[in-house]
């Protein structure tokens, strides 16, 4: 309890030093940054939220930045879209760091319950109450923990109402996912669904369709092991590598 408390604090403290930091960097490009569990360094069980801990520290450091890491439990790509509308008219630049939440084969029930049930609201704005309905009471052909699987949206689903809307956004870098090495689980011990590659098919559609993309296609297995803990989330080096491949894309929307 007492490193639980220490941990929030610190990361309360760092949070407060992106405000100052924000404040000192601004007349510099306005960055908004928006990302799920894969923007911080998962090891660190209290203070894995510092927004100064991980690959993000860099763009707080160069740019004006508004940084939003881990916002919720479960933070989804509709997350994304709904925070991205309280400062669209202020940035410059839009970096998005989000999908494997959605993409993933997950038990049905979680799927239901756990993720659509708490945000009903922003998949239905975004795909439709029927739509999504429809999708959930599906599933996927594969078992999970003895349950039938299925993901958050469909193929179709996303080609026809998410990606228009992720288009529509001005200066939108978008970060995809890394493959995966069959049968290793790194540091995850649980084991993830027999189906879980379905993520790529997903991540190749997004990064396809949109203008500034920061894929990981060329990641290979060795690349994936060394880059990954656990096939999702970034070793240290790994992170300096995501941190440098968004950098760039960066980079290149500031000189068009």
């Amino acid at each position: 309890m007492i490193l639980r408390l220490a941990g929030e604090s610190w990361v309360r403290l760092q949070e407060l030093r992106c405000r100052f930091i924000r404040w000192q960097n601004r007349g510099r490009p306005r960055l908004f940054y928006f990302a799920d569990s894969r923007s911080v360094d998962v090891r660190r069980r209290y203070t894995k939220r510092d927004p100064l801990g991980f690959y993000p520290a860099g763009l707080v450091r160069e740019f004006q930045s508004v940084v939003r890491i881990v916002p919720y439990r479960h933070t989804t790509v509709v997350d994304f879209l709904w925070e991205y509308e309280k400062c669209a008219a202020w940035a410059d630049i839009v970096v998005a760091h989000v999908g494997i939440v959605d993409f993933s084969p997950r038990p049905k029930r979680d799927a239901w319950e756990n993720v659509y049930g708490l945000k009903r609201e922003r998949y239905d704005e975004v795909f439709g109450r029927e739509a999504m309905r429809g999708h959930l009471e599906g599933c996927m052909d594969c078992e999970y923990e003895g349950q039938p699987t299925q993901n958050l949206f469909s193929l179709e689903m996303a080609r026809e109402s998410l990606l228009p809307r992720l288009r529509s956004i001005p200066n939108l870098i978008f970060v995809g996912c890394n493959g995966l090495v069959p049968g290793w689980e790194g540091n995850y011990t649980r084991g993830r669904p027999a189906n879980m590659a379905v993520v790529m098919d997903y991540s190749r559609l997004l990064c396809g369709g949109l203008a500034r993309p920061v894929a990981f296609d060329d990641w290979g297995q060795a690349e994936i092991r060394r880059y990954t803990v656990d096939n999702i989330h970034y070793t240290p080096e790994g992170g300096a590598e995501v941190g440098r491949r968004i950098r760039a894309a960066v980079e290149r929307c500031l000189v068009q």
